[in-house]
């Protein structure tokens, strides 16, 4: 494995400095034997913005106003990630990248007066029949000490091959357990969490800018379901958010906007872990837009 070329920015670039290089940058053809690049990128001394993690807290009913969501630290990271794959050696353009599966591992709880570190790397990929995944890791430290790792999965479709659908892991059958939460979501949703968190992918914004890639109108962001969900369980359970803990997640159905969703949890009897779902009904059918678990790394 070639080693790492470490690059230090001075500050985590803006999507609107991104933008040409997202709207002109070319697919290559790819090539399986070729490494992705070995470029991590670093930005040190983050101050948190203190106005865009109050929208967040209150976008994501977060009730911990000492401690940083997980979800927000991911916001520092996005557009490195966008950065990392404008790179001239990475093969793909991002536009056509799927975000199917996402995982952070808490070490340590952040204060949200906290000067953070983040760095961003290609993890591995892999070619499927229909395409190839490939993986972005992020890591997280305050005064040199690590406190948190994401992994973020992607889909590249090859567009030459079938549209069939990507492999994922069978959960059993829910049971209503009463304690259920019912969500509204807003149609302006996507554009509320995109403020705080750069991610203007337009299918996320409004109806039209959806239907032009593909989407019969605009959807939910996957991370603002994994953090409005990762607050719920801190709620209900609640979550001891001082020992290290695991939370993963699948995005399966897109979620649409405006919706009314359903956020179910259940603890596990024999093992310390907690699975929840996001789903909605249509058409007298239970639809699933988010799968995940939560659990303690000690266990």
């Amino acid at each position: 494995m070639s080693a790492l070329s470490e690059q230090y920015l001075s500050a985590v670039p803006t999507l609107v400095s991104l933008l040409p290089a997202i709207l002109t940058k070319a697919n290559k053809v790819y090539n399986p034997a070729q490494a992705l690049p070995t470029t991590r990128f670093w930005v040190v001394n983050i101050s948190l913005d203190k106005d865009k993690l109050k929208a967040f807290n209150r976008l994501c009913v977060w009730q911990h106003d000492d401690l940083v969501h997980p979800g927000f630290l991911h916001t520092l990271s996005f557009s490195l990630q966008l950065k990392l794959m404008l790179l001239k050696d990475f093969p793909f353009t991002i536009l056509g990248a799927v975000h199917i599966a996402n995982e952070f591992e808490q070490f340590l709880p952040i204060k949200p007066t906290s000067t953070v570190d983040v760095s961003c790397q290609f993890g591995a990929i892999t070619p499927i029949k229909i395409g190839c995944l490939f993986t972005i890791k992020t890591e997280f430290f305050v005064a040199q000490r690590r406190v948190m790792s994401a992994s973020h999965q992607y889909l590249r479709r090859d567009d030459t091959q079938p549209q069939t659908k990507v492999a994922t892991i069978k959960t059993p059958s829910w049971q209503d357990n009463g304690e259920d939460e019912s969500w509204s979501l807003a149609k302006n949703l996507g554009w509320q969490y995109a403020k705080c968190s750069q991610d203007y992918n337009p299918i996320h914004l409004h109806p039209w800018s959806a239907k032009i890639l593909g989407f019969k109108q605009h959807i939910a962001h996957g991370m603002w379901m994994k953090s409005r969900a990762f607050s719920a369980l801190c709620a209900s359970l609640p979550v001891n958010l001082s020992t290290p803990l695991s939370c993963a997640v699948e995005f399966k159905k897109p979620l649409f906007l405006p919706n009314s969703a359903v956020f179910q949890g259940r603890t596990s009897q024999v093992k310390a872990n907690t699975q929840f779902r996001i789903i909605s009904q249509a058409q007298q059918q239970t639809i699933e837009h988010m799968t995940g678990i939560i659990k303690y790394l000690d266990n």
